[in-house]
């Protein structure tokens, strides 16, 4: 079965995972009605303005919506009584007529209501998302259970996150209406990197060094996502991306004892889905040469698995510099968002955070490490760990396969170069002409698959 089936009268096809889920008509589409005439939606690229329009209006109605749920009294009542009966106020429960105050308050999965005590100290109550685009209940609950496992941990690690009072995800409606993680609310504002001159970086880098040491210091015997808040053990993986329903219940990967086991089963679970349809609906075949290629160069390039043995390491999956809050000074004063964090190699773990990359020169297909990597690299050596300096350093495969694997083979502008630059990596040299090394490699890659019987179904669906 499908993460969601096709909205649409008598069609049985699944609903495309991400493309197919329309926030603005709340409905779940396959591959056929996700495009015109059947789904008249506006689309961005067609025409932007009316898209921001009709996505602003559907992201107010579903924040009402989201609200009405929530009984304040309790939520007030629940907050007071953690905290030894001081009495608190909300903010963000009404929905104020200026759309960027509720904005503000909302993330891409979560929506944030602020707690305010009598003593002055504030905690937030964050509250999943609830639209066309989010993950099934069942795997919200295990979501927001990982992340409140992650933040206990990590806090107990000593690494600055948000401190865990309270949480719910009851499969029916609770006193509160709605299910949450209670939580302390950090100060500071989300790093803005590319604002920093050198001095004010290297005072950030400074300190998130230290944080990684803290990291590498964490070890864990499997890959996987920490299962729950009374329970510190690793165990299946929690992203959408690795999960499917069979016989009405969810299916996890893992949790896995080695990243070659991880990776070859998270591409025959992206291989299915491109294969049923529930994955790049316009790209299908590509997809499919790009997973096939990738099952194999895992066993055939021995630096993709390189410290792909126990211990691992707790990664945060989305680090492109908004996770880290930074106040005026420049001082780090938390890190989070870390719903989609996850054990993995070394390798992977401790590679540069996304937003020291150049990001122009690395959609380019370039391989060669930013002026900001370098300059974190050279920061670990200084405190002596040239085993993180060294991971930072050689990470680039890592960002490479990670974002081929269940990559955004859709986007036909960004993807060839950002595939090319892996295949460069694994070569060891830059691609002068990433457009040429794609071509050339699909080629090769046809030819070799080409007898496989599930792309031949993929080449007959594609060529009607």
């Amino acid at each position: 079965m499908p993460l969601h089936q096709c909205d649409i009268a008598n069609c049985i096809h699944p609903s495309v995972r991400r493309s197919g889920s329309c926030v603005m008509c709340k409905r779940h589409l396959c591959a056929t009605h996700s495009r015109a005439p059947h789904h008249t939606c506006p689309r961005w690229e067609v025409n932007e303005e009316a898209w921001r329009t009709a996505t602003s209006a559907a992201e107010m109605d579903e924040i009402t919506t989201l609200l009405s749920l929530v009984n304040a009294d309790a939520l007030c009542s629940r907050a007071s009584l953690l905290r030894g009966g001081k009495t608190c106020s909300l903010k963000g429960l009404s929905c104020e007529p200026e759309e960027s105050l509720i904005l503000t308050r909302m993330g891409g999965m979560n929506y944030h209501v602020t707690i305010d005590f009598e003593d002055g100290v504030s905690w937030i109550c964050r509250i999943p998302r609830l639209h066309a685009g989010t993950a099934p209940a069942e795997l919200r609950r295990r979501i927001l259970l990982s992340e409140a496992a992650t933040l206990r941990f990590l806090a107990d690690a000593g690494i600055p996150v948000p401190r865990v009072y309270d949480y719910e995800v009851s499969r029916i409606p609770t006193t509160i209406g709605v299910n949450y993680i209670m939580m302390s609310k950090l100060e500071g504002k989300p790093l803005d990197w590319y604002d920093k001159d050198e001095h004010s970086k290297a005072k950030v880098l400074n300190q998130l060094a230290d944080i990684f040491v803290k990291l590498r210091a964490c070890r864990f015997d499997s890959i996987g996502s920490l299962l729950h808040p009374q329970k510190l053990s690793i165990g299946p993986l929690v992203a959408e991306s690795t999960t499917d329903i069979r016989d009405g219940t969810l299916h996890l990967l893992g949790p896995f004892m080695s990243s070659l086991e991880y990776r070859l089963a998270w591409i025959e679970r992206q291989l299915d889905l491109i294969c049923s349809g529930e994955a790049y609906s316009t790209s299908g075949v590509d997809a499919y040469l790009v997973h096939r290629s990738l099952k194999d160069y895992l066993t055939r390039y021995s630096v993709l698995n390189s410290g792909g043995q126990p211990p691992f390491y707790l990664k945060h999956m989305d680090d492109k510099g908004d996770h880290i809050l930074v106040d005026d000074e420049d001082n780090i004063t938390g890190i989070i968002d870390w719903e989609w964090a996850q054990t993995t190699s070394e390798g992977e773990a401790f590679s540069a955070p996304l937003f020291l990359l150049d990001v122009g020169a690395y959609y380019d297909g370039q391989n060669e490490l930013s002026e900001d990597e370098k300059m974190f690299s050279e920061i670990l050596k200084e405190k002596g760990r040239d085993d993180l300096a060294s991971f930072v350093s050689n990470g680039r495969i890592h960002h490479r396969l990670t974002h081929c694997l269940a990559g955004d083979i859709d986007d036909k502008e960004s993807f060839p170069n950002l595939f090319a630059g892996l295949l460069a990596a694994l070569e060891g040299r830059s691609p002068d002409d990433p457009s040429k090394i794609w071509k050339e490699w699909k080629e090769i890659a046809m030819d070799k698959y080409r007898d496989e019987e599930r792309l031949k179904q993929l080449l007959i669906k594609y060529s009607a």
